[in-house]
């Protein structure tokens, strides 16, 4: 049942029994002995995802599952380089973290972050269960809080992902959640951007961000994709300083040193990627211009996917003309 990550640009493309879909992941890793009970816990959080934040083109009920699939391949990787075995005590917690991390997208409170409060919450709901001891619950709610984001004009900053309580799961959650420029070819960093892009509509038109004076819709869409470069070269300024506080020197340098010729051909990647936004970006413009006119007409995951085909289709256009 398992569901390619860019047919997730369609929500009709969606898997609709979400307890096969988490048991056939779940399964990819037999080493990961996931009770029942935190199974119908996990489930329990995708339900409320789904009520929450289903219409979101980006955070939606399939972020989470994405977020675990990832997170459990990079702790078992880390573990690996690293020379330690994942406990699973290690598997549970970064299970539910992965799960119930973006529950809360929009804080009702001031000064407190969504993903506080989605932490606070799930910390909440676990020991209201009876079923985690207060270390589980208390890792729980470091990791989700580890992925709180502070937006400072083009950069996107992870301030509590160095300051929390060291954690082995921590780098794992973090690389799931926004580390696709480490790992990923560019047409997947650009599916994330261009439902990212979507999504600032979405919160627009939900009243959950305003447009700052003089600015419009369309200059917040450009917006994510003229942040790509700062944004992923961020990750790989962030990641190894992550790694080393939470595994330690030793640790982090072995994955470093394992993860450097990977890492500098995707830098590679990006950089080419990015360079190839920018020359498109006047006729990316004209084209978004028209799907934000027309965005009452048209649901977000769909403006997303239509996000995504232009810029798709100005890159490789120009791709071919560079390759004449």
């Amino acid at each position: 049942m398992t569901v390619p990550t860019e047919a997730w640009l369609h929500q009709e493309n969606y898997p609709h029994d979400f307890k096969q879909y988490l048991n056939d992941t779940l399964d990819e890793f037999p080493n990961a002995q996931i009770d029942e009970t935190t199974r119908i816990f996990l489930l329990d959080g995708l339900a409320d995802m789904q009520q929450r934040n289903g219409d979101r083109p980006y955070h939606d009920v399939m972020h989470p599952f994405d977020v675990l699939r990832k997170a459990f391949r990079e702790l078992e990787e880390t573990a690996r380089i690293a020379g330690f075995i994942p406990t699973q005590q290690d598997y549970k917690v970064l299970a539910i973290a992965s799960i119930f991390h973006d529950n809360i997208m929009a804080s009702d409170e001031e000064d407190i972050s969504p993903e506080l409060q989605s932490a606070e919450a799930t910390y909440s709901l676990m020991l209201a269960s009876g079923n985690y001891s207060e270390r589980e619950c208390e890792r729980v709610r470091n990791l989700i809080w580890a992925t709180e984001a502070e937006y400072d004009g083009k950069q996107v900053l992870q301030p509590m992902a160095t300051v929390l309580a060291q954690d082995v799961c921590t780098p794992s959650l973090l690389y799931a959640d926004i580390g696709d420029v480490l790992h990923r070819d560019w047409k997947y960093i650009l599916v994330a951007a261009a439902k990212v892009a979507a999504e600032e509509l979405y919160k627009l038109k939900k009243g959950q961000s305003m447009l700052r004076q003089g600015e419009t819709p369309l200059d917040r869409v450009m917006g994510i994709f003229d942040k790509q470069d700062t944004f992923g070269k961020q990750r790989f300024t962030d990641y190894p300083e992550i790694l080393r506080y939470h595994l330690g020197e030793e640790a982090a340098e072995l994955i470093i040193q394992a993860k450097k010729d990977e890492w500098a051909r995707q830098l590679i990647e990006l950089t080419t990627y990015v360079t190839r936004l920018n020359k498109v970006r006047p006729a990316l413009f004209n084209a978004c211009k028209s799907i934000v006119k027309n965005r009452k007409n048209m649901p977000f995951h769909r403006m997303g996917a239509a996000f995504f085909d232009v810029a798709l289709g100005k890159i490789e256009q120009l791709g071919s003309n560079e390759d004449e």
